[in-house]
């Protein structure tokens, strides 16, 4: 109908988004989207967090080949663990390697988010057993250093 508004925002929404692909500083121009190829593997990697205040270390959550735990029973993968990436003084960064092992279980780890002192991270836990339907978890990790040291200083605790 000539009248109705949703034919309307039908065709405002067609000319913004034809001035959109246009213009020349949007901020869809302004960023470039590059594949971490040095971090990523053949498997799923997802979830990246810096967790220290130079934005240096990198973690993120991974199913690549040396995940702690066997095959995933609820989706045949590899588990799901937190690995860590540093970038040295070149802007390269340094082979990921799993995350201390006070953390890593043979449950499904993931999402890191790391407070912006470096003394607590919050992450997801989910366990698993076969014909049972069981609910992923937070932890709250407290280090009793700062991250950029030693990361086995953390103690996990289930938020409540």
């Amino acid at each position: 109908m000539p009248s109705d508004v949703r034919g309307e925002n039908g065709v405002k929404s067609c000319e913004l988004a034809q001035q959109w692909k246009d213009a020349k500083n949007t901020p869809e121009t302004r960023l470039k989207v590059e594949n971490m190829a040095l971090l990523n593997s053949k498997e799923s990697d997802f979830s990246p967090a810096y967790s220290d205040k130079k934005y240096t270390t990198l973690i993120f959550t991974s199913t690549r080949q040396g995940a702690t735990g066997s095959i995933d029973i609820t989706n045949g993968q590899n588990h799901s663990d937190l690995y860590e990436a540093k970038l040295d003084k070149t802007g390269k960064w340094s082979t990921p390697a799993p995350l201390a092992t006070t953390i890593v279980s043979k449950m499904n780890e993931a999402s890191v988010s790391v407070s912006k002192k470096g003394d607590v991270m919050f992450m997801t836990r989910c366990p698993e057993a076969k014909g049972k339907t069981l609910k992923c978890q937070l932890y709250v990790c407290k280090n009793k250093v700062h991250l950029g040291q030693s990361l086995s200083l953390y103690h996990l605790m289930l938020i409540q």
